[in-house]
């Protein structure tokens, strides 16, 4: 009887843990596929709202390529309007000394019929003396040939004074028709220009959008175990010689052990590398993006074998652990970061037993 009681109890025991193992299961189940769904959501919000982002930098470049066209067209009309700025001055310098010439040939005109008139009156004494000697009808000719060649270079600097008053006139009138031209390319750049600003606003505003959303997707996907960091930062060291706080404000894990200086560090997840460099605190450092707004950083390094905007895979070797900066020894400083802000590395399920 006592044994029979016993394995009745033993089979209730497994009936019950049986249970309470399926009950968990479908709970876990449950959750993934509400998760699954919520992240479905999620990413289709995103993905509409890179097409939007995508869409408004397609109207940013088109519109900058109009200003571009317009601001060439600009520069061109305001090199036209100087050109011709400088050829009306030099038109206003050859009137002047067009009309100079022209009250010079003037004068001389008038001299000269003046002789003739004198030569041709018959009071006047010299006359009477000239005419003896025959010589009044040579000067008279001669100063008659002298006035029509004067009288002819005084028509060529009239109608060349004619054709410079029109040319000034073109010129002064074709800068006027440029100048109206100019303001209203001047207006019309500048109304682009403001459109232009708007679009690319909103395309701000949208990459926000598209980073509180991605920071949103991060956070479901790391609760759901969809992602998150899958390789261990140094493969080959696994002592954590420092934790975060610290008792100092440590923002991260400082991670050592045997043969330390030299062992590889690689990515803990597919990304892109944010920067690299040196820094008197950190010595060699590389930072990496994994997307939705997380963040490994990196630092001590003896060498570095990545440049910035490097596609990265997970497991990638990324340089190799060093004892640059403020550091007491060869070990690797790792901060996992959100947004840009450090967070404990603990918090990483993935990570936890793993380092």
């Amino acid at each position: 009887m006592h044994k029979s009681i016993k394995i009745l109890s033993i089979i209730l025991s497994l009936f019950i843990f049986t249970t309470l193992a399926l009950d968990i299961d479908s709970e876990h189940t449950f959750n993934s596929v509400i998760a699954a769904d919520s992240l479905d959501a999620l990413e289709e919000q995103l993905r509409q709202l890179e097409g939007e982002r995508n869409n408004a930098n397609e109207v940013i470049a088109n519109r900058e390529e109009v200003i571009r066209g317009l601001r060439e067209e600009l520069q061109n009309l305001e090199a036209t309007m100087q050109r011709n700025g400088a050829d009306c001055e030099d038109v206003n310098e050859n009137i002047e000394r067009n009309r100079q010439k022209q009250i010079d040939f003037a004068k001389k005109c008038g001299c000269c019929m003046k002789d003739i008139e004198l030569l041709r009156c018959a009071e006047n004494p010299l006359t009477f003396v000239l005419q003896e000697q025959g010589a009044t009808s040579r000067l008279i000719a001669g100063l008659s040939q002298k006035l029509s060649e004067l009288t002819k270079s005084l028509e060529q600097v009239n109608a060349e004074l004619k054709s410079l008053e029109i040319l000034k006139s073109e010129l002064e009138s074709g800068n006027a028709t440029f100048g109206s031209h100019l303001d209203e390319l001047n207006r019309q750049i500048s109304a682009d220009e403001a459109e232009c600003n708007e679009w690319r606003q909103k395309s701000l505003d949208i990459t926000q959008q598209m980073r509180q959303l991605e920071y949103e997707i991060g956070k479901v996907r790391r609760a759901s175990g969809v992602y998150g960091y899958t390789h261990s930062p140094t493969p080959r060291l696994h002592t954590l010689t420092s934790l975060w706080g610290d008792g100092r404000g440590h923002k991260g894990w400082d991670i050592s052990g045997p043969g330390a200086f030299g062992s590889p560090v690689v990515a803990m997840a597919d990304g892109t590398v944010i920067r690299t460099g040196r820094d008197r605190g950190y010595g060699n450092f590389i930072e990496i993006d994994h997307g939705y707004g997380f963040a490994a950083f990196c630092a001590h390094l003896n060498t570095i074998n990545v440049h910035p905007g490097q596609r990265v895979s997970a497991g990638q070797q990324l340089g190799k652990v060093g004892n640059t900066g403020n550091s007491t020894g060869p070990h690797l400083h790792l901060e996992c970061r959100l947004n840009g802000r450090a967070y404990d590395p603990a918090k990483e399920p993935w990570l936890r037993g793993r380092v």
